[in-house]
This record gives structure tokens, C-alpha cells and sequence, in this order.
């Protein structure tokens, strides 16, 4: 099912154009790696994830899922097929933005921006 991206006060985000249950996949998006450190500032920052010693930006919706501590998607990435997997870690209902922790599942690691909830 295709989601559909609104602005809001954080600027963009991903909603729910269906309900989803508890690990269900919301979107498997490509992605294009970098040769960049992501460790290391870049212009792509807002929108990388992490993808071993190299930065990738996420296809689809990917790269536009904001940050939640209480969010309702994790993701996983696969290597191999230079995908990442979005899916859902608690009901989520048509109309609901669709969050992931930036920092990892259960994480309370501080971001670089100022948090919205």
C-alpha cells in the first residue's frame, strides 16, 4: 500500500493509507549508497541512515519517516540487497504518521535537532 506524505509541523510526513499490524511490512525501500562517513557531517545528514562504513539514502518514503522515542515502525537493513525493510512495531491506524526511532528501537539517544512529539 502506497502512504502518503503531508506537511506538518515538522515539515513532512509519512501517514498511513491503510491500518497495519504489528510486524507488518510498511514499505521495502532501495537505497542508494554513498561514499560518505557516517559519522561525519554531510548535506545528506537529515535524510542517511547509517549502512556499514558508507551512508545510504533511502528510495519511496524511506528517507522521510520522522523521529519518535514512542514510535510506531522499526526498520531493518539488508545489505545484500541494499534494502531497508519498514514495519510496524504496534498497530498503526489509517491516518496515523508513521515514526521510527532515529537512534534504534528503545533508544533515548539524544538527536541533533530538537524533538517534535
Amino acid at each position: 500500500m502506497k502512504n502518503v506524505v503531508k506537511k506538518n509541523d515538522k515539515g513532512r510526513g509519512v501517514y498511513a493509507t491503510c491500518d497495519y499490524e504489528l510486524g507488518e511490512t510498511i514499505e521495502v525501500a532501495h537505497v542508494i549508497v554513498a561514499d560518505l562517513r557516517p559519522d561525519l557531517p554531510h548535506p545528506f545528514d537529515t535524510w542517511t541512515y547509517a549502512f556499514g562504513s558508507k551512508v545510504a539514502i533511502a528510495l519511496g518514503n524511506g528517507s522521510l519517516y520522522n523521529h519518535s522515542y514512542n514510535p510506531n515502525a522499526d526498520w531493518v537493513v539488508n545489505r545484500r540487497d541494499k534494502t531497508i525493510r519498514y514495519y510496524a512495531v504496534r498497530r498503526i491506524l489509517h491516518g496515523a504518521e508513521i515514526t521510527i526511532n532515529y537512534q534504534g528501537l528503545g533508544s533515548l539517544e539524544p538527536v541533533h535537532f530538537k524533538v517534535k512529539t
